[in-house]
């Protein structure tokens, strides 16, 4: 049960831990053997109210999504997207590739799961992984940090957004941006300019 699963830690940095946020233990994390009860519930909710995609976060093998596919069974026709966010997920990307219909890249989870330099190289794997198959990419997480607090984008977010487009990325997903930042719309409105405005470029 939860009381079995507690880790208690000493904070070495100050910082604030908001409610219901998580923590990365790398190669710590227990393998669930199934859906849980609220998973079954959201899915459940998702084909009643006829949603377009359903996405299955920190997705490490291609089981995790044949799970939710079962679950339907056949009850709607969402697409299915899996978040890879962890060093497994990559490795068995391949496999996972064939079950879903785009994959998102969550790196967020992926940096801490591995590291900063390395999350890039991962991230690579994963967008070269998806082009040769023909298969979606959406890039999620720190898109556009330096607009959390309402400030200008930076130089670097604005190349990123760039290179991402010129590697035919799908889409982007904005994260703390838009849930906790001071200026939601204003992001949006930045992205959707710079998406069309390098698209037009390209």
């Amino acid at each position: 049960d939860e009381m079995d699963s507690i880790i208690r830690a000493i904070a070495l940095d100050e910082g604030v831990v908001r409610g219901g946020k998580g923590c990365n233990i790398v190669k710590e994390r227990q393998k669930k053997s199934s859906l849980s009860q609220i998973d079954k519930g959201n899915i459940d909710w998702a084909i009643k109210n006829n949603v377009d995609i359903i996405c299955q976060s920190f997705v490490e093998d291609q089981e995790d999504i044949r799970e939710i596919r079962k679950y339907l069974n056949n009850r709607c026709d969402a697409d299915i997207w899996a978040k890879i966010e962890t060093e497994k997920g990559i490795d068995n990307i391949i496999d996972i590739i064939k079950e879903v219909d785009t994959v998102v890249i969550g790196r967020g989870d992926l940096i801490p799961e591995s590291n900063i330099l390395k999350a890039v190289k991962l991230e690579n794997i994963i967008i070269n992984e998806c082009i040769k198959n023909k298969k979606n990419i959406i890039i999620g997480t720190h898109i556009l940090d330096s607009m959390k607090k309402g400030n200008q984008p930076n130089l670097n977010e604005t190349e990123s957004i760039s290179f991402f487009i010129e590697k035919n990325i799908k889409g982007f997903l904005l994260a703390g941006e838009t849930s906790i930042g001071v200026a939601p719309v204003k992001t949006v409105k930045f992205l959707k300019d710079a998406i069309e405005y390098f698209e037009g470029e390209i």
